[in-house]
């Protein structure tokens, strides 16, 4: 669990340094956050990305239910510094094959926190 956090922690915290890419839901890279649930007792239970921070609808839901508690609170403050800095992300999911499939509800895997212009 420690070795989970540490690697969330230095993903959240790498950089990816290149020009702005057009956000595409078809590879999970360069979106942005669009919806966060939280619930009671729970805490980050879910969350959908989209690929202009102006839209209202994009992926389906991806869940960090399967994630440690400790681990769900980092994923929660790496969603939330990108949805309030308009930052984009890129995610892995535990789909088969590529890894990216947000077209049907699927469990996060991996984030990474993008600088740069957005």
């Amino acid at each position: 669990m420690k070795y989970k956090l540490q690697s969330l922690a230095i993903i959240t915290l790498t950089f990816l340094f290149a020009n702005n890419v057009n956000a595409s839901l078809a590879d999970c890279k360069d979106l942005y956050v669009g919806k966060i649930q939280l619930a009671k007792d729970v805490g980050l239970q879910r969350f959908t990305l989209i690929e202009d921070p102006l839209e209202l609808y994009g992926s389906q839901w991806i869940y960090v239910t399967s994630w440690q508690k400790e681990d769900a609170n980092t994923i929660l403050s790496t969603l939330l510094s990108a949805k309030l800095g308009e930052k984009q992300v890129t995610v892995q999911t535990e789909a088969q094959g590529t890894g990216c499939d947000i077209d049907v509800t699927q469990q996060l895997s991996y984030i990474l926190l993008q600088s740069g212009p957005s």
